[in-house]
């Protein structure tokens, strides 16, 4: 049986990957910051009886890193998704302006800066690096970066989509967890490990809001079969949820 592990699993796209992939009988292993409060993924583990199972995890918080590791021990994750982030370090969404009057020259807020960089950059390489003998345990070996078109520098010009300019904060942390995904990339492909970035789109979350273009269940559909279709030759790609390659 394969195994997944994604972080951010107690909403959107990160729950959605939890369901599909639990349907498709793969062991999950859905990490959050408040299992207590994920009523949606407890349900979820109730009818997945002995392969689903919700950890503690927050990915701010090195010391949950630690202990999630910790617990795991030496069981293999055929595919870790790094999936948990955050658009800004308050509570907003796209849909609620965050291309004009958020994150904008001329009004950045530095000491957030940090705290989505922590997050987005920091938060996810500490995962990866912290499960590697997990994932190299396993029969699978992917690593999956959730990262955004936003992140792309060659895109972000004034004629393309999505147009360049402002929110600087998140652009440059998927940016640098493009980054890093490139790198983790080149170190491990001798040892047989496919890593990928992967572009969901503007779905209909909590932090895409209202007005995106995909429901969470047909952008991770979209992505599942991606990733699936990945292998040696394709990693260190960015990929959007339809698989096609993305430009740096």
């Amino acid at each position: 049986m394969a195994t997944v592990l994604i972080t951010g699993a107690n909403r959107g796209l990160g729950l959605e990957f939890a369901r599909q992939f639990s349907v498709q009988g793969w062991h999950v292993h859905a990490c959050c910051r408040s299992p207590d409060q994920a009523g949606e993924l407890a349900e979820l583990a109730n009818a997945a009886a002995d392969r689903f199972t919700v950890h503690a995890l927050d990915i701010d918080d090195f010391s949950t890193v630690d202990a999630l590791a910790s617990r795991l021990g030496g069981v293999p994750v055929d595919l870790l998704i790094n999936n948990a982030g955050i658009l800004d370090n308050r509570p907003v969404s796209f849909s609620e302006g965050a291309r004009s009057s958020l994150q904008a020259l001329g009004a950045i807020d530095y000491e957030g800066w940090g705290q989505v960089f922590h997050v987005n950059v920091i938060g996810p390489m500490r995962v990866t690096e912290a499960l590697l003998s997990n994932v190299l345990a396993s029969t699978v070996k992917k690593i999956v970066m959730i990262s955004s078109i936003m992140g792309s520098i060659t895109a972000s010009d004034p004629d393309a989509f999505p147009p360049g300019g402002g929110v600087y904060i998140y652009r440059t942390t998927k940016a640098a967890l493009n980054m890093i995904a490139r790198n983790l990339a080149a170190d491990l492909k001798a040892r047989g490990v496919i890593v990928l970035s992967v572009n969901p789109g503007w779905v209909k979350t909590e932090m895409g809001g209202e007005d995106g273009m995909f429901t969470p269940e047909t952008s991770v559909a979209n992505m599942i079969k991606a990733i699936e279709a990945s292998d040696l030759a394709s990693t260190g790609s960015f990929i959007s949820h339809d698989g096609t390659r993305l430009p740096w």
